[in-house]
Protein backbone atom coordinates (compact mmCIF):
# COMPACT_ATOMS: atom_id res chain seq x y z
CA UNK A 1 0.00 0.00 0.00
CA UNK A 2 1.33 3.43 -0.88
CA UNK A 3 1.61 6.11 1.77
CA UNK A 4 -0.83 8.27 -0.18
CA UNK A 5 -3.43 5.52 -0.16
CA UNK A 6 -2.83 5.09 3.57
CA UNK A 7 -3.70 8.74 4.14
CA UNK A 8 -6.88 8.45 2.07
CA UNK A 9 -8.05 5.46 4.09
CA UNK A 10 -7.53 7.28 7.36
CA UNK A 11 -9.49 10.23 6.03
CA UNK A 12 -12.59 8.05 5.67
CA UNK A 13 -12.94 7.49 9.41
CA UNK A 14 -14.55 9.60 12.10
CA UNK A 15 -12.84 9.76 15.49
CA UNK A 16 -15.11 8.73 18.32
CA UNK A 17 -13.03 8.64 21.49
CA UNK A 18 -11.79 12.03 22.77
CA UNK A 19 -8.63 11.84 24.82
CA UNK A 20 -6.97 9.19 22.70
CA UNK A 21 -6.95 10.89 19.29
CA UNK A 22 -3.89 10.63 17.09
CA UNK A 23 -4.36 12.79 14.03
CA UNK A 24 -2.73 12.34 10.65
CA UNK A 25 -2.26 15.31 8.38
CA UNK A 26 0.00 16.51 5.60
CA UNK A 27 3.43 17.52 6.83
CA UNK A 28 4.54 21.10 6.27
CA UNK A 29 6.52 19.91 3.27
CA UNK A 30 3.46 18.25 1.78
CA UNK A 31 4.40 14.74 2.87
CA UNK A 32 1.37 12.66 3.82
CA UNK A 33 0.60 9.83 6.18
CA UNK A 34 3.67 8.18 7.67
CA UNK A 35 6.05 11.10 7.00
CA UNK A 36 5.72 12.98 10.33
CA UNK A 37 5.72 9.71 12.28
CA UNK A 38 8.88 8.45 10.61
CA UNK A 39 10.64 11.78 11.06
CA UNK A 40 9.89 11.64 14.79
CA UNK A 41 11.33 8.13 15.14
CA UNK A 42 14.35 8.32 12.84
CA UNK A 43 16.59 10.32 15.23
CA UNK A 44 16.29 7.46 17.73
CA UNK A 45 17.29 4.74 15.28
CA UNK A 46 20.54 4.02 17.11
CA UNK A 47 21.56 1.00 19.14
CA UNK A 48 22.20 3.14 22.23
CA UNK A 49 18.95 5.15 21.97
CA UNK A 50 16.60 5.03 24.97
CA UNK A 51 12.86 4.50 24.42
CA UNK A 52 9.95 4.89 26.84
CA UNK A 53 7.82 1.75 27.03
CA UNK A 54 4.03 1.81 27.59
CA UNK A 55 4.55 1.43 31.37
CA UNK A 56 6.98 4.37 31.57
CA UNK A 57 10.16 2.30 31.81
CA UNK A 58 13.04 3.72 29.75
CA UNK A 59 15.64 1.41 28.20
CA UNK A 60 17.28 0.52 24.90
CA UNK A 61 15.32 -1.38 22.26
CA UNK A 62 17.28 -4.56 22.95
CA UNK A 63 16.69 -4.32 26.70
CA UNK A 64 12.95 -3.81 26.21
CA UNK A 65 12.66 -6.99 24.14
CA UNK A 66 14.84 -8.94 26.58
CA UNK A 67 12.39 -7.83 29.30
CA UNK A 68 9.47 -9.05 27.18
CA UNK A 69 11.16 -12.41 26.63
CA UNK A 70 11.79 -12.81 30.38
CA UNK A 71 8.15 -11.99 31.13
CA UNK A 72 6.98 -14.47 28.49
CA UNK A 73 9.25 -17.18 29.85
CA UNK A 74 7.39 -16.97 33.17
CA UNK A 75 3.83 -16.77 31.83
CA UNK A 76 4.23 -19.32 29.02
CA UNK A 77 5.15 -21.96 31.59
CA UNK A 78 2.19 -24.39 31.70
CA UNK A 79 2.57 -24.54 35.49
CA UNK A 80 2.10 -20.76 35.86
CA UNK A 81 -0.87 -20.24 38.17
CA UNK A 82 -3.75 -17.87 37.52
CA UNK A 83 -4.97 -18.81 34.03
CA UNK A 84 -8.64 -19.74 33.52
CA UNK A 85 -9.62 -21.91 30.51
CA UNK A 86 -11.97 -20.26 28.01
CA UNK A 87 -12.24 -22.85 25.26
CA UNK A 88 -10.73 -24.81 22.39
CA UNK A 89 -10.93 -23.97 18.66
CA UNK A 90 -9.47 -26.17 15.93
CA UNK A 91 -7.23 -27.87 18.48
CA UNK A 92 -5.94 -24.56 19.89
CA UNK A 93 -6.55 -23.92 23.60
CA UNK A 94 -7.19 -20.36 24.81
CA UNK A 95 -7.09 -19.10 28.41
CA UNK A 96 -7.41 -15.76 30.21
CA UNK A 97 -5.50 -14.51 33.27
CA UNK A 98 -7.99 -12.52 35.39
CA UNK A 99 -5.39 -10.79 37.59
CA UNK A 100 -3.26 -9.62 34.66
CA UNK A 101 -6.49 -8.55 32.96
CA UNK A 102 -7.39 -6.45 36.01
CA UNK A 103 -3.93 -4.88 36.04
CA UNK A 104 -4.37 -4.13 32.32
CA UNK A 105 -7.45 -1.96 32.88
CA UNK A 106 -9.78 -4.78 31.89
CA UNK A 107 -8.01 -5.63 28.64
CA UNK A 108 -7.72 -9.40 28.49
CA UNK A 109 -4.37 -11.11 29.08
CA UNK A 110 -4.54 -14.29 27.01
CA UNK A 111 -2.54 -17.46 26.59
CA UNK A 112 -3.20 -19.47 23.43
CA UNK A 113 -1.49 -22.79 22.74
CA UNK A 114 -1.45 -25.50 20.10
CA UNK A 115 0.71 -27.28 17.54
CA UNK A 116 1.33 -26.31 13.91
CA UNK A 117 2.86 -28.15 10.97
CA UNK A 118 5.46 -25.50 10.13
CA UNK A 119 8.85 -24.76 11.67
CA UNK A 120 9.48 -22.24 14.47
CA UNK A 121 11.65 -20.22 12.08
CA UNK A 122 8.83 -19.90 9.56
CA UNK A 123 6.37 -18.75 12.24
CA UNK A 124 8.77 -15.94 13.19
CA UNK A 125 9.44 -15.02 9.56
CA UNK A 126 5.70 -14.73 8.90
CA UNK A 127 5.13 -12.66 12.04
CA UNK A 128 7.82 -10.17 11.00
CA UNK A 129 6.75 -9.91 7.35
CA UNK A 130 4.66 -6.78 6.72
CA UNK A 131 3.28 -8.07 3.41
CA UNK A 132 2.02 -11.24 5.07
CA UNK A 133 0.40 -9.33 7.93
CA UNK A 134 -1.49 -7.01 5.60
CA UNK A 135 -2.54 -9.82 3.24
CA UNK A 136 -3.82 -12.16 5.96
CA UNK A 137 -5.34 -9.70 8.45
CA UNK A 138 -8.07 -7.62 6.79
CA UNK A 139 -7.91 -4.99 9.53
CA UNK A 140 -4.16 -4.39 9.13
CA UNK A 141 -3.88 -1.58 6.58
CA UNK A 142 -0.35 -0.26 7.00
CA UNK A 143 2.82 -1.80 8.45
CA UNK A 144 6.29 -0.33 8.12
CA UNK A 145 9.58 -1.49 9.61
CA UNK A 146 11.37 1.80 10.25
CA UNK A 147 14.67 0.48 11.61
CA UNK A 148 16.52 -2.75 12.40
CA UNK A 149 18.98 -2.50 15.27
CA UNK A 150 22.50 -3.91 15.23
CA UNK A 151 21.89 -7.31 16.82
CA UNK A 152 21.76 -9.42 13.65
CA UNK A 153 18.21 -8.37 12.82
CA UNK A 154 16.74 -9.56 16.10
CA UNK A 155 15.23 -6.18 17.12
CA UNK A 156 13.11 -3.90 14.95
CA UNK A 157 11.23 -0.61 15.31
CA UNK A 158 7.97 -0.46 13.39
CA UNK A 159 4.68 1.38 12.97
CA UNK A 160 1.25 -0.04 12.11
CA UNK A 161 -2.29 1.14 11.43
CA UNK A 162 -5.33 -1.13 11.78
CA UNK A 163 -8.85 -0.51 10.49
CA UNK A 164 -11.95 -1.03 12.62
CA UNK A 165 -13.57 -4.43 12.45
CA UNK A 166 -12.75 -8.06 13.03
CA UNK A 167 -9.58 -9.61 11.54
CA UNK A 168 -8.68 -12.79 9.71
CA UNK A 169 -11.35 -12.71 6.99
CA UNK A 170 -14.19 -12.81 9.52
CA UNK A 171 -15.77 -9.77 7.84
CA UNK A 172 -14.96 -6.77 5.71
CA UNK A 173 -13.83 -4.01 8.10
CA UNK A 174 -15.32 -1.38 5.82
CA UNK A 175 -18.72 -2.35 7.24
CA UNK A 176 -17.63 -0.98 10.63
CA UNK A 177 -16.49 2.48 9.55
CA UNK A 178 -19.52 4.36 10.86
CA UNK A 179 -20.34 2.24 13.89
CA UNK A 180 -19.44 3.83 17.23
CA UNK A 181 -17.24 3.01 19.08
CA UNK A 182 -15.07 1.39 16.44
CA UNK A 183 -12.20 3.43 15.02
CA UNK A 184 -8.80 3.04 13.45
CA UNK A 185 -5.88 2.26 15.74
CA UNK A 186 -2.15 2.79 15.42
CA UNK A 187 0.98 2.00 17.39
CA UNK A 188 4.76 2.17 17.33
CA UNK A 189 6.19 -1.16 18.45
CA UNK A 190 9.49 -2.83 19.09
CA UNK A 191 9.44 -6.36 17.72
CA UNK A 192 11.91 -9.11 17.07
CA UNK A 193 13.04 -12.57 18.05
CA UNK A 194 15.32 -14.41 20.44
CA UNK A 195 16.64 -17.99 20.40
CA UNK A 196 17.37 -20.14 23.46
CA UNK A 197 20.19 -22.67 23.64
CA UNK A 198 17.67 -25.54 23.42
CA UNK A 199 16.34 -24.27 20.08
CA UNK A 200 13.22 -22.57 21.42
CA UNK A 201 12.41 -19.39 19.50
CA UNK A 202 10.61 -16.33 20.85
CA UNK A 203 8.87 -13.75 18.68
CA UNK A 204 8.17 -10.76 20.90
CA UNK A 205 6.82 -7.22 20.77
CA UNK A 206 5.86 -4.31 23.01
CA UNK A 207 4.68 -0.73 22.41
CA UNK A 208 6.21 2.73 22.65
CA UNK A 209 3.02 4.88 22.65
CA UNK A 210 4.71 8.12 23.74
CA UNK A 211 7.46 7.94 21.12
CA UNK A 212 5.25 8.99 18.20
CA UNK A 213 3.60 12.41 17.97
CA UNK A 214 -0.03 13.45 18.14
CA UNK A 215 -1.07 15.80 15.35
CA UNK A 216 -3.82 18.39 15.28
CA UNK A 217 -6.78 17.81 12.92
CA UNK A 218 -6.94 19.64 9.62
CA UNK A 219 -8.81 22.92 9.79
CA UNK A 220 -12.11 23.42 8.04
CA UNK A 221 -13.18 19.78 8.07
CA UNK A 222 -15.98 18.15 10.01
CA UNK A 223 -14.44 14.67 9.71
CA UNK A 224 -11.21 14.07 11.55
CA UNK A 225 -8.72 11.71 9.90
CA UNK A 226 -7.63 10.02 13.10
CA UNK A 227 -6.61 6.90 14.92
CA UNK A 228 -6.73 5.83 18.54
CA UNK A 229 -3.31 5.04 19.96
CA UNK A 230 -3.24 1.36 20.92
CA UNK A 231 -0.70 -0.27 23.24
CA UNK A 232 0.73 -3.71 22.64
CA UNK A 233 1.56 -4.34 26.28
CA UNK A 234 2.58 -7.97 26.05
CA UNK A 235 3.08 -10.01 22.89
CA UNK A 236 5.14 -13.18 22.69
CA UNK A 237 5.23 -16.43 20.78
CA UNK A 238 7.07 -19.26 22.48
CA UNK A 239 7.97 -21.64 19.64
CA UNK A 240 9.29 -25.06 20.63
CA UNK A 241 10.54 -27.34 17.83
CA UNK A 242 8.84 -30.70 17.34
CA UNK A 243 9.78 -33.61 15.05
CA UNK A 244 13.28 -32.30 14.48
CA UNK A 245 12.09 -28.76 13.87
CA UNK A 246 9.56 -29.58 11.13
CA UNK A 247 6.63 -28.81 13.44
CA UNK A 248 6.14 -26.38 16.33
CA UNK A 249 4.50 -26.27 19.73
CA UNK A 250 3.13 -22.72 19.90
CA UNK A 251 2.30 -20.71 23.01
CA UNK A 252 1.08 -17.17 22.36
CA UNK A 253 0.78 -14.55 25.12
CA UNK A 254 -0.95 -11.27 24.32
CA UNK A 255 -2.50 -8.21 25.92
CA UNK A 256 -3.37 -5.06 23.97
CA UNK A 257 -4.80 -1.90 25.48
CA UNK A 258 -7.26 -0.77 22.81
CA UNK A 259 -8.20 2.55 24.46
CA UNK A 260 -11.24 4.47 23.27
CA UNK A 261 -14.70 3.15 24.08
CA UNK A 262 -13.88 -0.52 23.59
CA UNK A 263 -14.50 -2.28 26.90
CA UNK A 264 -12.93 -5.54 27.99
CA UNK A 265 -16.32 -7.02 28.78
CA UNK A 266 -17.23 -6.51 25.11
CA UNK A 267 -14.16 -8.03 23.46
CA UNK A 268 -12.59 -10.40 26.00
CA UNK A 269 -15.07 -13.26 25.35
CA UNK A 270 -14.10 -13.39 21.66
CA UNK A 271 -10.39 -12.49 21.59
CA UNK A 272 -9.26 -15.99 22.51
CA UNK A 273 -11.17 -17.47 19.56
CA UNK A 274 -9.74 -14.82 17.23
CA UNK A 275 -6.18 -15.54 18.38
CA UNK A 276 -6.74 -19.28 17.94
CA UNK A 277 -7.81 -18.53 14.37
CA UNK A 278 -4.71 -16.34 14.03
CA UNK A 279 -2.45 -19.30 14.79
CA UNK A 280 -4.27 -21.56 12.33
CA UNK A 281 -4.17 -18.83 9.66
CA UNK A 282 -0.41 -18.49 10.10
CA UNK A 283 -0.07 -22.25 9.73
CA UNK A 284 -2.04 -22.18 6.46
CA UNK A 285 0.02 -19.29 5.11
CA UNK A 286 3.24 -21.04 6.11
CA UNK A 287 2.23 -24.25 4.36
CA UNK A 288 1.37 -22.25 1.24
CA UNK A 289 4.75 -20.49 1.32
CA UNK A 290 6.42 -23.90 1.57
CA UNK A 291 4.49 -25.19 -1.46
CA UNK A 292 5.45 -22.05 -3.40
CA UNK A 293 9.12 -22.49 -2.50
CA UNK A 294 9.23 -19.13 -0.69
CA UNK A 295 9.59 -20.26 2.93
CA UNK A 296 13.38 -20.56 3.01
CA UNK A 297 13.86 -17.09 1.51
CA UNK A 298 11.56 -15.60 4.17
CA UNK A 299 13.51 -17.33 6.94
CA UNK A 300 16.80 -16.04 5.56
CA UNK A 301 15.36 -12.52 5.25
CA UNK A 302 14.36 -12.62 8.92
CA UNK A 303 17.96 -13.48 9.87
CA UNK A 304 17.05 -16.93 11.15
CA UNK A 305 19.27 -18.98 8.84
Amino acid sequence: MSEGKHAQLLGATVCCSPGYDVYFEDGEDGETGIGPIERALKPKCRDDAVFKRWDGVEATAKDHLDWMRDHAREFADPDKAGFVPQGVKDGVVFEIHPEMTRQGNGNGYFRVSGEVDISPELVVALALDAETLIAEDKTMRYVKMIHSFGDSGQTHLGFWVAAPGLPFNMQDPIDMYTLVPFAWRDSADLSGWRRDADGTLWQIATSLPDEIPTFKPKRGTCWKPSSIRAETRYWAYKLEPLDGGKRTKVTLLCQTQLNGFIFGALVNPVVGQVMAAYIRDFEKVGLRKMREGKADDMIVAAGLK
